[in-house]
């Protein structure tokens, strides 16, 4: 059944409104009607309404945004007079269609005004506008239905949308986004995207934040408010995040991995740190995907700060025992092994194997084996022209005690 033309105006109105706000018109769409009802109404065509929003004379202001407000209801007003179920049933689906140009339109006023007009030419064409509507809807099952059709379509445009649907806080979308892009070349901020959810989403089923703070007053108490996801089971998709970044094998990756051995290797080291330490509990999700990626890369620029992490104090330290043979791992023992494979070494000469428990990972028999295989990496690297980064933090307290791992003094450069 066709669509009548009265529902059509209230989705024209919208459409001419947007492409009237960003000065282009797409082809195949017309602001006629909607012109006509903003004339009939206030004595204001659509383009001076507009731009009298933006006058400096709040009275102008105040009745242009009126007359707009006026026509866009009148129009809502014509679609709720159709009659019949199944026209109404189509009418709903329209404002809601509505309601998802609005989105898609204030996120492209987010744009930088050069790139706003292409982006609305663009998705104002008739084989793209369907999946524009669909990827900035309420529901993740039609933002999830974008992402194929949208990865079909090459070009900027249709990358900037599909970056927001990698980024989708909504399991289902995210992983048809990823799906989807498989295939495609990443831009940055997909890589970037993939990085977090391989790596730095943490260790722990902690809550995230999804949305803005509010603060509602109730007989003068303040409660707050905060949109929260527990994102335990995102967590579990990290492995598939790292098996895209492996197929995709961007250049950027190497970069990102570095920055965040800098980034954790500088902080106090425990439990407390502002980015999680994954490479402190080896067996967690994200170690594994961790040294999975690097393996792919060996970034030299990586040994001052892995250096610097296998010199930290051991406070993660697991001792135990397992078919009558000790078992030790602590948070050096990654770094460790990460240190062993750039130097070309095999594991067994650093003291490590694998241990059967904590689902395979590199492991020492006991401390001592472990202290001893960090000094003997060390002064390998030493011998080869590399040394634990330097502490760049910005400021450092007084008088602070030299730094101790297992009764060893670090060098001054290693002292936090």
């Amino acid at each position: 059944m066709t669509i009548p033309p009265t529902a059509l105006r209230g989705s024209l109105f919208l459409i001419a409104a947007i492409t009237t706000a960003f000065g282009t018109m797409a082809p195949g769409f017309a602001a006629t009607s909607a012109n006509a009802q903003v004339q009939n109404d206030s004595s204001l065509s659509l383009p001076q309404a507009l731009d009298d929003l933006a006058s400096q004379r709040y009275a102008q202001r105040q009745a242009a945004s009126q007359a707009v407000e006026k026509a866009l209801a009148k129009q809502m007003q014509q679609m709720l007079n159709a009659a019949g179920p199944e026209r109404q049933a189509r009418i709903r689906k329209l404002l809601d269609f509505n309601i998802y140009l609005s989105r898609w339109a204030k996120a492209i006023m987010q744009m930088p005004p050069s790139q706003q007009q292409a982006m609305l030419q663009w998705g104002l064409q008739p084989n793209v506008l369907r999946w524009v509507g669909r990827a900035f809807s309420s529901s993740p099952a039609d933002r999830a239905a974008a992402t194929h059709p949208l990865a079909n379509i090459p070009g900027a445009p249709s990358d900037w949308i599909l970056q927001k649907l990698l980024a989708d806080p909504h399991r289902q979308v995210y992983l048809n986004a990823m799906d989807a892009l498989w295939d495609r070349k990443p831009t940055a901020q997909m890589v970037a995207t993939l990085w977090r959810r391989a790596v730095l989403l943490g260790i722990t089923p902690m809550p995230m934040n999804t949305g803005p703070k509010a603060v509602v007053n109730f007989r003068g108490q303040r409660i707050t408010l905060q949109p929260m996801v527990n994102y335990w089971m995102q967590i579990q998709d990290g492995p598939l995040a790292a098996r895209e970044l492996v197929h995709w094998h961007p250049k950027l990756l190497a970069t990102l991995m570095v920055s965040y051995l800098k980034k954790i290797s500088m902080e106090t080291p425990g439990f407390n740190q502002a980015m999680p330490n994954v490479l402190a509990t080896p067996s967690n999700l994200q170690a594994r995907s961790f040294q999975q990626l690097f393996l792919l890369y060996k970034p030299k620029e990586a040994v001052p700060y892995l250096l610097r992490l296998a010199h930290q104090n051991a406070y993660q330290n697991v001792n135990f025992s397992f078919n009558n043979k000790p078992q030790h791992w602590s948070n050096r023992t990654e770094p460790l092994y990460l240190l062993t494979i750039m130097a070309g070494w095999k594991p067994a000469q650093s003291n490590l194997h694998i241990g059967t428990l904590y689902g395979g990972i590199w492991i020492t028999s006991t401390l001592k084996q472990e202290d001893d295989a960090i000094k003997k990496i060390t002064a390998w690297f030493k011998a080869h022209g590399q040394t634990a980064a330097p502490d760049t933090t910005q400021t450092k307290p007084h008088n602070k005690p030299p730094f101790v791992v297992h009764g060893t003094t670090l060098p001054a450069s290693l002292s936090r």
